[in-house]
Parts: structure tokens; sequence; C-alpha cells
């Protein structure tokens, strides 16, 4: 794949494209049996605005730098110089403000990027803070990703759907993580139950273990709810929140449901969505029973034949308490 060919076709600065490539390649070299830890670079930006069509490292190997955390921030940076566009700038913007904090050394750079977004976000009218509430990231039939408002009729009718529907977070032989549909491989989060530390830290632990199998833990989210406020901000809170209790802010699946479509894309849509009415949307345990064997669950096809020792039905964990 001749990544040059495909990077020169947006507007672009020529020589910090060549320092670029060649940055990328210097680094591949370098991290080479490398084993402290590293992120994925998309070579070719993923933004929408730039080359979302090679955002999958499955599809597109190529794609895939592997560099470290400092790396990815330069790397982005260069991106920045290259191309001075909003998608690259908010890009470095948001690693400066998180957990590559650590990096606003590059004072000039962040303060260019400061003046260069501000004016953007102030002429649309919002905060920085606020700049993608109401929106979604969505793909359309044809598989393209792009961002719309929450309110768009083509989302809220269902054509266009979340960008990961039907996507899970799986790992490959080598541990390599990235987003599938496919069924070759297996959830990274498969009977994995995120579990409230006595610190408040937040671990996964299998459901066979001693502590979830005992009861002893408390559920990540117990007692508190996804909530979104008048201007479609989701977050969460506790159940006892006063805004929850006066009703300032609504639970995100309220006169929701869960469905799947013709094609197994699963999504979430209103109670009365004409195509539920209709049937083409069908809810996503439809044509399946609950089977267990006794200490976990799982939905098979009603006509598969149940596994010894497993039976129709399901098992109540006890560190697990159902709402009122």
């Amino acid at each position: 794949m001749d990544i040059y060919t495909i990077l020169s076709s947006k507007p672009h600065n020529s020589h910090y494209l060549f320092k670029y490539i060649t940055f990328i390649e210097q680094c591949q070299q370098k991290n080479f049996g490398y084993e402290g830890y590293t992120e994925n670079h998309h070579i070719c930006p993923k933004a929408d605005d730039m080359f979302p069509e090679y955002i999958s490292f499955r599809l597109h190997p190529w794609n895939c730098a592997v560099l470290t955390a400092r790396q990815h921030f330069i790397a982005h940076i260069m991106l920045w110089k290259i191309y001075q566009n909003s998608s690259m700038a908010r890009a470095i913007w948001y690693m400066s403000n998180g957990k590559w904090k650590q990096y606003n050394s590059y004072s000039k750079i962040y303060d260019e990027l400061k003046n260069f977004l501000i004016p953007h976000w102030r002429y649309q009218g919002v905060k920085i803070s606020e700049v993608n509430i109401g929106k979604a990231v969505v793909k359309d039939e044809a598989g393209n990703i792009f961002r719309v408002d929450v309110g768009d009729p083509l989302y809220v009718s269902g054509k266009y759907v979340g960008h990961t529907s039907g996507k899970r977070v799986v790992s490959d032989d080598s541990g390599k993580k990235f987003m599938s549909d496919s069924n070759e491989y297996q959830s990274i989060h498969k009977d994995m139950i995120p579990i409230k530390m006595d610190d408040g830290s937040i671990k996964k632990i299998h459901r066979n273990s001693d502590i979830i199998q005992g009861g002893n833990f408390s559920g990540q989210f117990k007692d508190t709810i996804q909530v979104k406020d008048s201007s479609g901000k989701n977050f969460r809170i506790h159940k006892d929140d006063p805004r929850y209790l006066s009703g300032d802010v609504t639970a995100v699946m309220k006169n929701k449901v869960t469905v799947k479509d013709e094609t197994g894309n699963t999504l979430s849509v209103d109670a009365n969505h004409p195509k539920i009415l209709s049937g083409e949307y069908v809810g996503v345990n439809k044509g399946t029973i609950t089977i267990t064997d006794g200490k976990t669950n799982k939905r098979i096809p009603p006509d598969d034949k149940i596994p010894h020792g497993w039976k129709r039905g399901m098992t109540k964990r006890s560190g697990w308490k159902k709402s009122k």
C-alpha cells in the first residue's frame, strides 16, 4: 500500500509529510522487540474528514504503527503540522489534556492549537468542553463513518447506527486488541465482570472466581444509572441524586429497548419504533433460551441440544441484587 500517495491526497505540507513518514519508519524499526507500554497509531488518520475508510486495523494492518506513548504524541504533532486542520488539532488537544498531560512541555505547539481551535468553537457558539454534546459517531449502510446530531432523522430512524454497532473488542492469538464483528475472535470481556474494589477502583474479575461466586463484591455501577440532561449530554449518577429524583435528568434507556435488525446488528430504539411493530426489529434475545450450569448463564437457539451438565433456566448470583 502506497501510504505516501494516500496521505498526500489531502491538502498538506510536503516537508512535514516526508518527515512524518520517515519518523514512523524509524520508530517501527526502533520498537521491534520492545516489551514496554505501546499504543496502536493510525498512520493515515481515522478522523471523519481524513481517512475513516482505513480505521480497521484488521482490514488494513498496514495502517497500524506500534508506538510508545511519547512517539504517539509526537506523531500527532507532526500530523497537525502536515494538515493544519481542526481534526488534527483536536487530536493533540485531547491528548494534551488527558493521559498525555505530561507532554505539555510542548508549550509552543499547545498555544498554537489553542489559538487555532478556540475561534472555531466560539464561532459554533459552544464551549470547548461541549463540542461533542448531542453528537453521535455513526455509520451508514455502506459502512461510511461520520458524526451527526443525535436528533438526525436518519439516526433516529435507525438507518444510521453507531459506528461500533455489532462489533466487540476482541484479541487475536498474539494478544493484539481490536474491534470486530467476527466470531473468529474471542471478546476480551468474555466471562469478565467489572467490580468495585475496597479502594474504589474498578477491576474485572472472571465470573468463576471465588470473589464472584461467594457474592462478596459490589458491581461497578451498583445503585447508579446512565442519564441525559435537557441538552442531550449523557452521564452516570447515583439513583438517589436529586436531579434524577426530581426528573431534571432522565434515564438514557427510558422507553428504549435493545433490538437487532435483519443483519444481526444490535441497537437501542424507542419502544414504539415502527420497525418493532412491523417485525423488522426484534428483541435481542428473541429465538433463544437461557441455560445454566449452576454458575454461568448463556443463551442458545431453542433447537440446540443442551450440553451435559447444563439445564434450562437461570442461576442468580448472590452478589447481584435486582433494583426495586
